[in-house]
């Protein structure tokens, strides 16, 4: 059995990828997103934006026997958090800002 690594690709088990991500920091992305539930709305189309953390072409993922075992990320210039562009995910999974969004913003 060889692991994969490879780029987050648009066609990923979102399920599987916001499971991971929420897991790497259960505090930070639970004040975030407020749930997994919402995590599973609002991650797509921060992935889609393309121009913040969420950028999709900073992750990668680890695969083994087809399943997505593991996620990183590897940030660079351009990929800074934007809280507008989070707002604006969140507006149009019409997801409901947690209210411990601004204490996670803020991070």
């Amino acid at each position: 059995m060889k692991t994969e690594i490879r780029p987050l690709e648009k066609t990923d088990d979102i399920a599987a990828v916001t499971d991971l991500i929420m897991d790497t920091d259960p505090y930070l992305y639970r004040d975030l997103f407020g749930s997994r539930e919402n995590a599973l709305k609002v991650l797509p189309r921060l992935f889609a934006r393309g121009n913040s953390v969420f950028n999709r072409s900073v992750y990668f993922v680890a695969v083994l026997e087809k399943e997505i075992v593991g996620i990183t990320a590897l940030y660079k210039m351009g990929n800074e958090w934007n809280e507008a562009d989070v707002r604006a995910a969140f507006v149009e999974a019409g997801v409901p800002l947690p209210e411990s969004f601004s204490a996670a913003s803020a991070c």
